[in-house]
């Protein structure tokens, strides 16, 4: 699979929700397998934790890395919207990876890592979105965006 990713990453923390960014500019993901392709849009205002890395790990692979930042933020999309199954997400994220300066073992950890992990992530995701986005209202910070 072949991934590019068109727009530039632009994140705003969420005040009072350590972790948590909201999307300030629309990140277009192609991608082309064999005969099929297309895209992944992350909208504006979209909410995401970027990549779940244990902090631990944070110091070897950072979940704000140049190497993971837009793959995660598509893979928390397609979890989250349910657009594609949880595999090809996961196979976006390693080859999204690949497409950023990133190494064969930072993808690998990455892909073990949500391979093992990720089943209640994706099961829940379209609920986590939709709570995340009623808290973002209930603290009125989307009026604080453009």
């Amino acid at each position: 699979m072949m991934v590019w990713f068109e727009g530039n990453l632009t994140l705003s923390a969420v005040r009072g929700e350590d972790g948590f960014y909201v999307v300030r500019e629309p990140l277009v993901c192609h991608w082309v397998e064999q005969e099929r392709s297309g895209t992944v849009t992350v909208p504006e205002r979209f909410i995401t934790d970027l990549a779940s890395i244990p902090s631990a790990l944070w110091p070897v692979l950072s979940p704000w890395g140049a190497g993971i930042r837009e793959a995660a933020l598509v893979h928390d999309r397609v979890y989250e919207s349910h657009e594609y199954s949880r595999e090809f997400a996961d196979a976006l994220l390693y080859y999204g990876m690949r497409a950023l300066p990133s190494t064969a073992a930072e993808r690998w950890a990455v892909w073990l890592g949500v391979r093992a992990g990720g089943y209640w992530s994706y099961k829940s995701g379209p609920e986590r979105q939709q709570e995340r986005l009623k808290k973002l209202q209930d603290l009125n910070l989307f009026g604080e965006l453009p």
